[in-house]
């Protein structure tokens, strides 16, 4: 959780630079022992916030909800979640924790105030950012009436990304951009598209989007369905005067989902949806631009770990 305090804004008022503005604030990633990421690394922007909103962790869980607007002093509050844990219902994708000589790691640096405002206060409010972690104990071998309980998540070791990339769009017209983050089993696609001057807009979404793998098409829809079947989805609104706020879709972010397979809604899923893919798979993203831009892709995929694949499908780890 992030909190601004003790700004004073003189004879003005604060305002965010963008929409994002208080969710700019943070360029954050979150690593293994080793140093490599499992959620990003995200510079500032709606990336890591994106991943919250609509990666299926959750119900409804907006971070706008979850966040303050910035005072006139540019006071605010946002809370941050960096998933690690795929099922709630089962603790899919849960990791071990248990050498505290061997930590995991949090990457988190504070954006300049012209990222987060558009007119900054006289005196800056002081930022303080507190991290909790959600973790599981280990039960005993049995509860108080004998019987036996799991002590361990299913399919130990599965671990699942949240990375982003970046891909220009040029201009206006028809666009074969291909991914390059394939090798595992695609969980989400979260398509965040941006104007030239890297505010997210609609102007440059296709407003058809396709996804094809290896040349065969496996989706096509509307972007006006795509934010219809979102809604039903998660309950986020797609009003289009109510965007980019608490309870609303956003601009220029759209989702692919393989991850609604049981109960149709995102998250809790069977796995069995999910996107198999090789190093070697083309993966591309198609559609008509409506102009210039950038178009960013946090794909959001899954490592079964190595003792097979077969591990994190369905009936072996409802």
């Amino acid at each position: 959780m992030l909190t601004l305090t003790g700004g004073a804004a003189g004879d003005h008022s604060a305002v965010e630079a963008t929409p994002d503005g208080r969710f700019a604030a943070l360029a954050l990633s979150v690593a293994d022992v080793s140093g490599n990421p499992f959620d990003g690394p995200f510079p500032p922007g709606f990336f890591i916030s994106a991943l919250q909103k609509y990666g299926g962790y959750r119900y409804a869980f907006d971070p706008r909800i979850l966040s303050t607007d910035p005072t006139e002093d540019g006071d605010f509050e946002v809370w941050y979640y960096a998933p690690l844990e795929i099922i709630k219902r089962s603790g899919l994708g849960s990791i071990t924790n248990l050498n505290a000589a061997a930590a995991y790691q949090i990457a988190a640096t504070l954006s300049p105030a012209s990222t987060i405002f558009s007119t900054s206060p006289d005196t800056l409010p002081a930022a303080t950012l507190q991290v909790y972690m959600e973790c599981w104990s280990q039960p005993p071998a049995n509860d108080v009436l004998g019987n036996l309980l799991t002590r361990q998540p299913p399919a130990l070791g599965t671990t699942q990304f949240g990375t982003l990339q970046t891909y220009p769009i040029a201009g206006a017209g028809y666009q074969t951009i291909r991914l390059n983050r394939v090798g595992y089993y695609v969980r989400k696609l979260i398509l965040i598209f941006a104007d030239a001057s890297g505010v997210r807009s609609d102007t440059v979404t296709p407003p058809v989007l396709e996804l094809w793998k290896d040349n065969q098409q496996v989706f096509i829809q509307p972007v006006s369905l795509m934010r219809a079947k979102l809604y039903a989805d998660t309950g986020y609104g797609f009003t289009s005067t109510d965007l980019d706020t608490a309870g609303y879709q956003d601009t220029g972010i759209y989702v692919i989902g393989f991850d609604n397979d049981f109960g149709l809604q995102p998250g809790n899923e069977l796995r069995n949806g999910y996107l198999a893919t090789l190093q070697s798979t083309k993966l591309e993203i198609r559609g008509a631009a409506g102009d210039a831009g950038t178009l960013y892709v946090i794909t959001n995929d899954v490592a079964p770990p190595e003792k097979g694949a077969s591990s994190i499908f369905f009936p072996a780890t409802l």
